[in-house]
Order: structure tokens, then C-alpha cells, then sequence
């Protein structure tokens, strides 16, 4: 580490989960930066990641986060944390779709930054859940 610290920049929203469409992000993301030579690019590698996910027919919650989503101007990327039930990797076609977007979409979409988060079924035994 060199000790020197990075910039804040301000948010673009309050603190807190923000229901939005893909629209919603690219206006408050995109549109609102015409001068940002960088935002039009991420917003298209996140909208081709998502609609990766959707052809897979994964379901659950996309947080989108990172500088991206704050006031800085040419942000360098998007960070993402994909939030889902557990049980969809039993679906082969749902476990690939997962699999790529954790482990090889960013090398495709370098300017996105994939996470995965699972969340365990109500139904699911306490030995599930830590498997």
C-alpha cells in the first residue's frame, strides 16, 4: 500500500436498498453524466451481464455499488453482488449461468466486478445450509 488515500466521492443515492430498473440505473448513472466518457461503457457491460442472467432465467437480487454509483465523474468500474437462493444451483443450466458470472465474466466484462451471495431456503436443514 502507498498510504495515500483515494478520493471520496458523494453518493448518488441515499444509504440503503433502491428498487431500480435497468432504465432507472442508466439514468441516474449515465444520462446524468453526459461529460463521463467511461459511464456509457460500464452501463453496457452491466446490462449485457444482466441480460446473461435473465436468459438463464436466474432470479434474485442484483445490488449494483461501487463508484459507479457515486458522483465521480469517470468511474473505472461497477461492482455487483448477485444475491440467490441456494437451491437454484440445482438447475444445471442455472448452476453454469452462475458459474460463469462468478468466475468468468469479468474477464469478458472487465469493467463489471461479480459477487455472489447465497441465501439458504427456509426449508433447508442447518447441514444444507453450511455446505
Amino acid at each position: 500500500m502507498s498510504g495515500i488515500a483515494k478520493p471520496e466521492f458523494a453518493p448518488l443515492l441515499a444509504a440503503g436498498m433502491h428498487l431500480m430498473s435497468m432504465d432507472d440505473i442508466e439514468a441516474l448513472c449515465v444520462s446524468a453524466f453526459p461529460q463521463s466518457t467511461a459511464r456509457s461503457p460500464i452501463m453496457a457491460q452491466l446490462r449485457t451481464v444482466v441480460a446473461a442472467l435473465a436468459s438463464a432465467k436466474i432470479s434474485g437480487s442484483l445490488w449494483v455499488d461501487g463508484s459507479f454509483l457515486t458522483k465521480k465523474v469517470e468511474p473505472g468500474d461497477v461492482d455487483l453482488c448477485l444475491c440467490i437462493r441456494a437451491e437454484q444451483l440445482l438447475c444445471p443450466k442455472k448452476a453454469n449461468a452462475l458459474h460463469w458470472f462468478r468466475h468468468s465474466a469479468h474477464a469478458l466484462f472487465p469493467l463489471c466486478h461479480p459477487n455472489l451471495c447465497f441465501i439458504a431456503s427456509p426449508g433447508m436443514s442447518d447441514r444444507e445450509k453450511k455446505n
